[in-house]
């Protein structure tokens, strides 16, 4: 997506569309890692049995890797899957079983940080 510059003559040119993609890549990438960071909380409070606080925590990871920047990502298969992981992770949760959400927590994270690296 181009954007547009008037110049004072009354021309008009197109932006650098490389600075909006590395704009874009940088927006993904943050949100990449603070969903590591979430989720990596998330598999802490579910192993120790704090199933609420977990569950929050997952959302919240959920949230950072659903739309904007990261959807036309290279690290897009990374994101959806971790995305996955953090969804059974819930589906675990629902079921009372903080164990085994918090191994889903961790794959999540696990899969962020190579998305992490490609992002």
């Amino acid at each position: 997506m181009a954007a547009t510059l008037a110049l004072s003559g009354g021309a008009v040119v197109a932006a650098a569309p490389a600075a909006s993609a590395a704009s874009a890549r940088s927006a993904c990438w943050r949100a990449v890692v603070t969903a590591e960071d979430y989720a990596g909380q998330a598999a802490s409070h579910a192993s120790a049995g704090h199933l609420d606080a977990a569950r929050d925590l997952a959302n919240t990871a959920m949230s950072y890797t659903v739309g904007g920047d990261c959807e036309s990502n290279p690290a897009i298969t990374y994101i959806e899957d971790a995305r996955r992981q953090l969804w059974n992770g819930l589906n675990e949760l629902d079921g009372g079983d903080g164990g085994g959400a918090s191994a889903r927590f961790r794959n999540a994270v696990y899969g962020l940080e190579q998305a992490s690296y490609v992002a």
